[in-house]
């Protein structure tokens, strides 16, 4: 249900179930007394409560809908009001589960409102979720319990009220934007920073401080809609309409904004063979050392299939072309790269195929080895529908996947649906959920934003409620069964405004675009969950590491004050703690064993696992055991090692001994005294490891 502070909503009634009467019986069964204050009941952090009217509330352990306490009425009498306040500061959205048992099928009501307006609840068996837009500052938001027939007795009439959580929303458009730029197209919210775009670039915004987001720097290009990623201090721009190769051949540029308020191009990034509408950079995705290209191709060739491209940006002045790779399915015009997603080892990208009807599929490749990406498998929809086509709703979370299904029918045609997925096993992955928004209806879109953060997923419904648009952010802890947490509006919102249409999330920090707020100029919001505590993230793995080391850094996202460590020796980093987003250098040093060997690099609960390879197996001497010489012989000598390597010869009886060449070598072996001399040959590579063999030397 929705309420606003202007405009009211009429009651609602429903008849009530025979489970209401299981549940009071229980009720009965059960001390509604719990102790605890009102605040702990009610979970969400949004301030001091307060009770009046008749009674007072109190805290009950059953029913709740969280599973731990709730907040309930007093049982009152006809024509008594039962109350519960609390005061909030305005822009934003607050959030709550609630439910009535009563006998009556009507005569009993239960709202909530602000100073302005309000909005009821009928005797619902279950609880159910409610939200209400805050407009002002110093907003009293108040639940009231009216009984308005004479109660039996025989029925416990009551109010429950759970999970009420506030959601501050600060707004914000952009210095410089004006009419058509469509601020808040895409959002992208990594630790203390957002990346907002619109026609043109990327702007930067420091969240800090949540409820103050601050304006940054700029990066400007002629892109009229830029994909980006961003990871600690790195932003990547994707530009799938850059000429400089060739139309629409693509480019991705690679900008420092460890200084926010002066984003600086690092290199301008292309494909390794740049053809003409390709479209490289139509998507990308970072993860740590890793970025990931979409190159989707445009409809003007379809002769070319798309295809996706992984770089090493250990450096990121010079990134290393890994691979490129397309689907199993591959064929001309299947948009294969439109979306991307980068997580570790796992990668997702979708794509479609125009026979033999429209059908998008979704790809999952196992990328542990970047120079050979392996597909592990592709999810089919069962029949044309979109799928994540197009959309920025594909997001990896460890082993969960969410995929964005916009046009789905499940609540009406373009109502939308997204599927969260376990991707442990990624030859066979579980549906845990198709989620549906439970108020949802026809051209909603929900599903056009899917992102993953953490226990939370948001979910952008750009269409709802003639395009004024919401979002949704969901608990998914238990994957199998997500708890809507909150229904997010904006306070100012207008038909076509399309809030959600841009939607991103990290730890308790959001940024929504609604690209169509004042005549398309667009704005973005930055709802917060000031109950949610601080969350990092680093990339969980990295492509395993040669033996001999390397130097690399390690980007971390953080919404808050943050210690780094290591557990090994081996991998030291150059930084232990700081706030917000930064940069880890980290150093690898050289194995020595031929054991491989891992290192785990954590800041708070977020860990980076590092692997190094072992080292080659010591060296071995490739020489004759034994040779018929004359006055002098000569030895052909070889050492099998990748290592570098040295040898030295020792000769016995009073020879002479010298090492010529490099490997393979030459062992020259003079004044032979004695019928027999013995020849002691020595390798030692650059570890100092060695090996022995003696060569025999007869005398003719």
């Amino acid at each position: 249900m929705r309420f606003r502070e202007e405009g009211r909503i009429p009651l609602i009634s429903m008849n009530h179930r025979y489970a209401i009467w299981i549940v009071s019986i229980l009720a009965l069964c059960h001390p509604y007394a719990h102790s605890g204050p009102l605040e702990d009941a009610l979970d969400g952090g949004a301030g001091t409560y307060t009770t009046a009217g008749t009674g007072s509330w109190g805290s009950t352990g059953f029913p709740t809908h969280d599973g731990v306490d709730a907040a309930v009425s007093p049982q009152i009498s006809i024509g008594q009001k039962a109350q519960i306040r609390v005061t909030v500061d305005g822009p934003g959205v607050i959030a709550f589960w609630w439910k009535v048992e009563s006998e009556f099928s009507s005569g009993t009501s239960f709202t909530a409102s602000s100073d302005v307006a309000g909005a009821g609840i009928g005797p619902f068996t279950d609880y159910e979720p409610g939200s209400l837009v805050v407009v002002n500052p110093s907003a009293q938001i108040q639940w009231e319990y009216i009984q308005s027939v004479s109660p039996t007795g025989g029925i416990q009439n009551r109010a429950y009220l759970d999970e009420v959580y506030y959601l501050p929303q600060p707004k914000r458009v952009a210095g410089g934007i004006t009419s058509g730029d469509k601020f808040g197209l895409r959002t992208k919210v990594a630790g203390t920073l957002a990346a907002v775009g619109s026609e043109g670039g990327v702007d930067l915004f420091s969240l800090g401080d949540a409820s103050n987001p601050t304006e940054r720097g700029r990066f400007s290009l002629l892109n009229d809609s830029p994909r980006f990623d961003l990871d600690g201090t790195l932003l990547v721009v994707g530009d799938g309409d850059d000429d400089d190769s060739g139309t629409d051949s693509g480019a991705v540029y690679l900008v420092d904004c460890s200084d926010p308020d002066n984003p600086s191009q690092i290199i301008k990034l292309k494909a390794p063979t740049p053809t003409a509408y390709t479209k490289f950079g139509e998507s990308v995705s970072l993860c740590g050392t890793m970025l990931l290209v979409g190159a989707p191709t445009s409809a003007n060739d379809v002769d070319i299939p798309g295809e996706c491209f992984l770089f090493d940006i250990s450096n990121p002045a010079s990134p290393e072309f890994l691979s490129s790779f397309q689907g199993s399915d591959a064929e001309a015009d299947n948009f294969f790269g439109s979306t991307v997603e980068l997580e570790g080892s796992k990668a997702v990208m979708n794509g479609r195929r125009n026979t033999p009807s429209v059908l998008v599929h979704v790809y999952l490749f196992d990328v542990s080895d970047p120079k050979n990406p392996t597909e592990t498998f592709k999810f089919s929809p069962p029949v044309i529908q979109s799928f994540g086509f197009g959309t920025e709703a594909l997001s990896i979370e460890g082993d969960l996947l969410t995929i964005g299904d916009l046009i789905a029918n499940d609540v009406g045609t373009f109502g939308g649906a997204v599927d969260l997925y376990d991707i442990g096993n990624m030859e066979s992955p579980v549906l845990q959920k198709r989620i549906t928004a439970s108020d949802g209806e026809e051209n909603d879109v929900f599903g056009c934003q899917a992102q993953l953060s953490g226990d939370f997923l948001l979910v952008g419904a750009y269409g709802d409620d003639s395009q004024r648009g919401a979002t949704y952010v969901y608990d998914v802890s238990t994957p199998t069964a997500p708890v809507r947490r909150a229904k997010l509006e904006a306070h100012d919102q207008e038909t076509g405004d399309l809030y959600g249409f841009g939607a991103s999330i990290f730890g308790n920090r959001m940024a929504i675009g609604a690209l169509g707020d004042g005549v398309n100029t667009g704005a973005t919001y930055f709802p917060y969950m000031p109950w949610v505590g601080e969350h990092y993230e680093l990339c969980p793995t990295t492509p395993e590491i040669t033996y001999t080391g390397k130097e690399y850094t390690l980007p971390l996202n953080a919404t808050g004050l943050w210690n780094a460590s290591s557990d090994s020796t081996w991998a030291t980093i150059d930084t232990t703690f700081g706030f917000g987003n930064d940069s880890i250098g980290v150093t690898v040093s050289t194995n020595r064993s031929t054991l491989p060997r891992t290192a785990k690099i954590s800041v708070g609960d977020a860990e980076h696992v590092i692997t190094q390879a072992g080292a080659p197996g010591g060296p071995r001497i490739n020489a004759p055991k034994k040779l018929n010489v004359r006055n002098r012989g000569r030895i052909k000598t070889s050492i099998s090692s990748e290592l570098n390597v040295s040898l030295k010869a020792k000769a016995t009886g009073g020879a002479k001994a010298k090492v010529r060449g490099r490997n393979p070598y030459k062992v020259i072996v003079s004044k032979l005294k004695r019928k027999v001399t013995r020849v002691k040959l020595t390798a030692t590579d650059e570890f100092g490891r060695s090996s022995r063999k003696t060569v025999k030397l007869k005398k003719k």
